[in-house]
């Protein structure tokens, strides 16, 4: 990706968030992805949003879309395959709605978002890691959704909010088979020197260093005060592009089963110039983050 004049990159923020705002209910299995078949043009209208803001680089809504999923809520695995398809063009549509409007030529990327195995159960693990599952089963599992979702187009395989070492090795082992993109992979952790699962980071580091096609690790789905540990850990053993994008900082009360106001006060930009500091060349946000946040990150820039 080119950088050209810009200090850092930015990333978009949180789809799921912006469609609860304007009405949609996401109590499901499916979140967001279920919108692929009841309302696609409210998830195109969030990808413009957020390029409006500034983003550079949009997220394609295919984060909890697979086909055991789909077809475990009644869709036909045709119909499944259909809408996995359909995240890539509505972010594709966007990006070409957004850049006809623009007077002087610029650049926007699309990452065609790809979640955790653990994402696909719906049951929370990817932020524990302990799956019920073989290295081969989810080599299987990343790679019938590649197949699917690779000829559509993008600009990068973003693999995100990844808990453990075997889902990194499965990841690893299939990615350069899928060429012609970037790719990243975003790590699911709270704090260093973990994973979610208990595993080192710095194991996780050695294993993507070793993958020639991963050209960006990440971070995602964690407070942002957690962030600049995350990175200082991570760029003494690395020298891949690092991307972060962390929640918005509210606290999910899992009882209550809602968000808590943000403990610090403290806005995404607020971190920006220490995330920058310990050497993030990309950033956007995660779970209830908004385009304001995205343009106060491009204000920043």
């Amino acid at each position: 990706m080119d950088f050209g004049k810009r200090p850092f990159l930015i990333l978009d923020g949180a789809l799921a968030t912006e469609l609860e705002r304007h009405g949609a209910d996401l109590r499901d299995d499916l979140w967001s992805a279920k919108l692929l078949a009841e309302n696609p043009d409210a998830i195109r209208k969030i990808h413009e949003a957020y390029l409006e803001a500034g983003a550079d680089i949009i997220t394609t809504s295919s984060y909890q879309a697979t086909i055991r999923g789909f077809t475990a809520n009644g869709f036909s695995r045709r119909k499944a395959t259909e809408l996995l398809k359909l995240s890539t063009r509505l972010a594709l549509e966007a990006k070409a709605n957004y850049l006809h409007k623009q007077e002087e030529e610029t650049e926007k990327w699309i990452a065609v978002s790809l979640g955790a195995y653990g994402a696909a159960l719906a049951d929370g693990s990817e932020y524990r890691g302990n799956y019920p599952a073989s290295l081969q089963e989810l080599k299987d599992f990343h790679r019938e959704r590649l197949e699917i979702l690779a000829p559509e187009g993008g600009d990068m395989l973003l693999f995100e909010t990844i808990p453990c070492l075997d889902e990194i090795k499965a990841i690893s082992e299939i990615v350069t088979d899928f060429p012609g993109f970037e790719v990243a992979v975003s790590l699911s952790c709270e704090k260093a020197p973990k994973l979610r699962s208990g595993e080192p980071i710095e194991e996780a580091l050695t294993l993507l260093n070793e993958c020639n096609a991963v050209s960006v690790i990440s971070f995602n789905c964690t407070h942002p005060a957690n962030i600049s540990g995350l990175l200082d850990f991570s760029r003494r053993l690395t020298e891949k592009i690092l991307m972060v994008y962390p929640n918005s900082g509210e606290v999910w009360d899992a009882q209550q089963k809602c968000w808590l106001e943000n403990p610090d006060d403290k806005a995404l930009v607020d971190y920006a110039r220490e995330w920058l500091r310990a050497g993030a060349k990309i950033m956007g946000g995660c779970c209830r983050t908004r385009p304001e946040d995205i343009s106060a990150l491009n204000q920043f820039r």
